[in-house]
């Protein structure tokens, strides 16, 4: 179960214990063959991968494709990655407008008795209402994501 905890109307936090251990876990993140597993959204949706630099200063843009054909285009730079344990990076959606201010998503890793417990925290938030969009995204990612690293 995916516990999401608003933090005020700039901030959403998300639980989840996993049965993978955080290594696991974390290369899910970083391998671009499998985060284009799970990062889709919707199990209609797809991911296009233009840039994948995991490495600390390295940069990402993708584009998430849902099921009726919408595209959501989204940049960031990788600023942590702790193998196994944390990963920080940025987040902006392109919209065409400069990008001054970009979001930020922290990823912990701590390892669990049963695997691993997730928490992602995803900030700067302009509003309560887009923090919920974004709740609604991560929602079905996040299960993407156990469904793919968890046993069988």
């Amino acid at each position: 179960m995916i516990l999401f905890e608003p933090v005020g109307d700039s901030a959403l936090k998300a639980q989840v214990r996993v049965s993978a251990s955080p290594e696991r876990i974390y290369r899910a993140w970083t391998d671009p063959a499998e985060f284009v597993l799970w990062f889709r959204g919707s199990s209609d949706g797809r991911l296009e991968i233009h840039n994948f630099d995991c490495r600390e200063g390295g940069s990402y843009d993708v584009t998430i494709v849902n099921g009726k054909g919408d595209r959501f285009n989204l940049v960031g730079t990788y600023l942590t990655l702790s193998p196994g344990k944390r990963i920080v990076m940025t987040w902006a959606w392109v919209t065409g407008e400069p990008i001054e201010n970009p979001m930020r998503v922290t990823v912990d890793l701590e390892p669990h008795p049963t695997g691993c417990m997730l928490t992602l925290v995803h900030e700067r938030f302009g509003s309560s209402e887009e923090r919920n969009m974004h709740h609604e995204g991560w929602a079905p990612c996040l299960q993407n994501l156990v469904d793919l690293v968890s046993p069988a």
